[in-house]
């Protein structure tokens, strides 16, 4: 048997990291969940499905369902532009040659989409806490609290620092 030259087997290593390293983002970044509005029973949307049982108001629930409403097409927008990048930095992942630079800046570009779409989910989540009563908001931040409680273990539910 041939020994194989010392800087065939270092060519082979770094092609081997090279590919690694994007398919690794890849793996994380398909892993992570696509859905621009979570759907609870019966296709509502998540958020109403958190405020069942709170006792809103007909002028609370109108005013959350504005909200829902507005927010349902920013988050289709940010969506696609999610699904872009990723296609885009899954196209650099298989490419007949790696560009790194090209593949960094489209992870940052993936990053910055899903950060945007983070914000902007927060942002109305707090404008509807803050319709909720003191009373309402206090039912709801236990809610939450048990949800949480029994959310799956892994390396995307880490719990109490473990």
């Amino acid at each position: 048997m041939k020994r194989i030259s010392p800087a065939i087997l270092r060519f082979l290593a770094t092609s081997a990291i090279a590919l690694a390293v994007p398919l690794t983002a890849l793996a994380q970044t398909a892993s992570a969940p696509a859905a621009p509005e979570h759907q609870g029973r019966a296709g509502e949307p998540m958020v109403m499905h958190m405020l069942r049982g709170l006792d809103l108001t007909e002028g609370q629930r109108g005013q959350i369902k504005a909200l829902a409403d507005s927010l349902r097409e920013q988050m289709r927008a940010g969506m696609q532009n999610v699904r872009e990048q990723r296609r885009a930095l899954h196209a650099l992942a298989f490419a007949d040659k790696y560009d790194a630079a090209a593949a960094s800046a489209k992870a940052d570009q993936l990053a910055r989409a899903e950060a945007d779409l983070a914000r902007l989910t927060t942002e109305n989540m707090q404008k509807i806490y803050a319709l909720l009563t003191p009373a309402q908001q206090a039912k709801l931040k236990e809610r939450i609290t048990q949800h949480e409680q029994h959310q799956p273990r892994g390396p995307r539910h880490e719990r109490d620092g473990r």
